[in-house]
C-alpha cells in the first residue's frame, strides 16, 4: 500500500488478522483513525515512513500487541503523546528519525526502554537536561 495517495488511515483492515507486515510509506498520511489498526493483531512490523504526521496520538497504534518494529521517519512530528507506546509490549525497535521534534517526554519512550533500539536522528532537538533521561 506503499506510493499512494491515502491521507488518512481509516478502518479498513478488518479482517485481516493474519497479517505480519504492512508498509504504508510514501502516502500522504496525516491521521489514523481511532482503533484503524486494531484488528492487526499479528502485526509485527508497521512502515509508515515518508507520510506527513505530525503528531503521534495515544490511540495510534492501540491493539497492535505483537508490533516489533514501528518506522516513523521523515513524517513532520512535532509532538509523541506520553503514553502512545505503552500498548506495544513487544516493541523492540523504533524509527523516529528526521522529523521535527524539538524534545521528547522521558514519560513517551517508557515502553522502549532497556534492550531495544530507538533512532532520532535528524530532529531539530533543544538540548535540555529532560533529554539526559533519554540516554540510559
Amino acid at each position: 500500500m506503499s506510493n499512494n495517495a491515502i491521507s488518512v488511515i481509516g478502518t479498513w483492515f478488518g479482517g485481516i488478522r493474519k497479517l505480519e507486515k504492512l508498509d504504508l510509506s510514501r502516502n500522504e498520511i496525516k491521521e489514523i483513525e481511532e482503533n484503524a489498526l486494531q484488528p492487526l493483531v499479528k502485526l509485527e512490523l508497521l512502515t509508515l515512513m515518508y507520510n506527513r504526521l505530525r503528531a503521534v496520538e495515544e490511540r495510534y497504534f492501540a491493539g497492535l500487541a505483537s508490533l516489533k518494529i514501528l518506522y516513523l521517519s521523515y513524517n513532520n512530528i512535532l509532538h509523541i503523546a506520553s503514553k502512545s507506546f505503552d500498548l506495544l509490549p513487544k516493541l523492540k525497535v523504533l524509527y523516529l528519525s528526521h522529523n521535527k521534534l524539538s524534545t521528547i517526554a522521558a514519560e513517551s519512550l517508557t515502553a522502549v526502554r532497556g534492550n531495544r533500539y530507538v533512532n532520532a536522528e535528524g530532529n531539530p532537538f533543544r538540548c535540555t537536561c529532560a533529554l539526559e533521561e533519554l540516554k540510559s
